[in-house]
């Protein structure tokens, strides 16, 4: 509950100043009288609007697709998990280019890592996924994917990260 409030809180405040500035400042281009009830009512009432419209579409978006419990890990939008697995390198990014969703990012890999990367397009900003590889010793590896927005101020992305490592972990055997 206390992580709900503080997404509930952040959305809140962001929406609410921006709002809030972007519509004194249009009173003020318009010569209006500014008082402090039209700051305290724009503050309050987009701020209100705009994150129980955002907020509610994130969780019923969460909870449609599974991701249960509500905790922190699963609300934020950076996802990370570390894997141990039995799956080569080669083996992965053959499975990535295959796939119908990542085979349309943009793929690079070095020695000890992959990435993909997804410009913004219709339903999202964009996204970052970023694979870290390190050889643990004989056929075992450890695989770090993280997933994250490729723009730094989104705070909900509808599960779209969860499921991006959630899909990348279905890949990997584990050990």
């Amino acid at each position: 509950m206390f992580n709900l409030l503080k997404l509930f809180l952040r959305v809140f405040l962001f929406f609410a100043v921006i709002m809030t500035i972007v519509l004194v400042t249009n009173k003020v281009f318009r010569g209006e009288e500014l008082d402090l009830r039209h700051f305290n009512w724009h503050f309050l009432r987009n701020g209100l609007i705009y994150t129980i419209i955002l907020v509610g579409f994130h969780l019923i978006s969460l909870i449609w697709k599974g991701i249960n419990p509500l905790v922190a890990e699963n609300l934020a939008v950076d996802q990370h998990k570390s894997i141990r697995s039995i799956t080569q390198k080669y083996e992965l990014l053959n499975d990535l280019v295959e796939d119908r969703k990542f085979g349309k990012m943009f793929i690079t890999s070095d020695d000890h890592s992959i990435q993909l990367v997804k410009d913004k397009f219709w339903k999202a900003w964009g996204e970052k996924i970023s694979i870290e590889i390190k050889s643990i010793g004989g056929d075992i590896f450890e695989y770090e994917v993280s997933s994250s927005p490729r723009r730094r101020f989104i705070m909900v992305d509808m599960g779209r990260n969860f499921q991006n490592v959630k899909r990348i972990a279905g890949f990997l055997k584990a050990v």
